[in-house]
């Protein structure tokens, strides 16, 4: 796209703002994963730094526990205009004793970016990172994973 999707504007929000205000009631606070430092952030949502700038989603992930004591994260991109606070914490109740929790499509499709992880994922994501690795796909086949459908959490196919 070239520009910044957080920014986007719809409906007189930006997809930022949208998307900390439909977490705020489940979650607080909000880590938001950054590779340079923003100028502003909604309320309740806290900056984290990549540790592995240029990495993507699962530097995210190994920021939010670094910056966290939480022993679950949920991660999403932050381009779905119509995230669900609400699906987005059942997520993280069907985690149970898995490693993740993820979507996963009628097709087969998964979702980690639409996710809640356990510590547990941490230091697989480290490893992975370290390694030059950042595809969500090979952490999840470090992890012992939950997939559910999305009939299961209430949502709909704009995930």
């Amino acid at each position: 796209m070239g520009r910044d999707k957080a920014m986007l504007m719809l409906n007189g929000s930006t997809l930022l703002e949208r998307a900390a205000e439909s977490l705020a009631n489940y979650f607080d606070p909000i880590y938001i994963s950054v590779n340079e430092k923003r100028d502003e952030l909604p309320a309740n949502c806290i900056e984290v730094t990549d540790r592995f700038p240029g990495s993507g989603p699962m530097a995210g992930l190994d920021s939010a526990f670094d910056h966290s004591r939480a022993e679950c994260i949920f991660i999403c991109a932050v381009d779905l205009p119509f995230l669900d606070g609400k699906a987005a914490y059942k997520m993280v109740t069907l985690l149970e004793d898995y490693d993740a929790c993820v979507v996963k499509r009628d097709n087969g499709h998964i979702e980690p970016l639409f996710a809640a992880y356990s510590r547990k994922c941490h230091n697989a994501a480290v490893e992975l990172l370290t390694k030059g690795d950042n595809k969500m796909a090979n952490l999840l086949q470090m992890c012992s994973v939950r997939y559910v459908s999305l009939n299961e959490v209430d949502i709909s196919e704009n995930i």
